[in-house]
């Protein structure tokens, strides 16, 4: 502040100041913060699935792109009464993607409502492809949920997980695909 004749006058390092201070008030307002007590789930949370063993006689497994199983996923976030809450962002990756895995992916993930909504798995609907961010998706305004398509490689078996988070919460959902052998159902 400065003094002229008796009158304080606001000098521009402290306008700014001020101005600073209130911009940070304004952008920490704008953040929403989950309640205590939220909680996150996908489902399925689990997903087994039995496939034929085509390992060659070396005991390897070879990647067909062509051989896969799509699965709805749906992600909810409820508050600690059980109560939906909306319009929450929430970021979503898998295993073994081509943003999360440098060898041949053996999961995707497909937002279908950025595509045509209609459900079946559209090349133009993927979001884990190698080169993209980590999915962020918000969950419905009333409902609290948001569904995505998630389509399993079924050459191989493996184990992986669906994984999503939003502000500390976070849910996982476990994909595993094995032979009758490795199930001890096999010959």
């Amino acid at each position: 502040m400065k003094t002229i004749n008796g009158i304080k006058f606001v000098t521009s390092a402290s306008r700014m100041l001020a101005l600073g201070c209130t911009a940070l008030l304004v952008i920490a307002c704008e953040q929403t913060q989950l309640p205590i007590g939220a909680q996150l789930s996908i489902s399925p949370d689990a997903r087994t699935l039995n496939i034929p063993d085509r390992r060659d006689a070396d005991g390897n497994c070879f990647v067909d792109p062509g051989s896969y199983v799509d699965q709805a996923i749906v992600l909810a976030m409820v508050d600690g009464s059980g109560s939906p809450l909306g319009d929450v962002e929430i970021r979503v990756y898998v295993d073994f993607s081509g943003n999360t895995f440098p060898g041949p992916g053996v999961m995707a993930l497909y937002d279908d409502r950025t595509g045509n909504n209609n459900g079946i798995v559209d090349d133009f609907e993927l979001v884990s492809g190698e080169g993209e961010d980590i999915v962020t998706v918000k969950t419905d305004y009333y409902g609290g949920d948001r569904p995505l398509l998630l389509r399993i490689n079924t050459s191989c078996p493996f184990k992986g997980d669906v994984f999503a988070y939003s502000d500390g919460v976070t849910a996982t959902s476990a994909i595993e695909l094995v032979t009758a052998e490795d199930s001890g159902g096999g010959s």
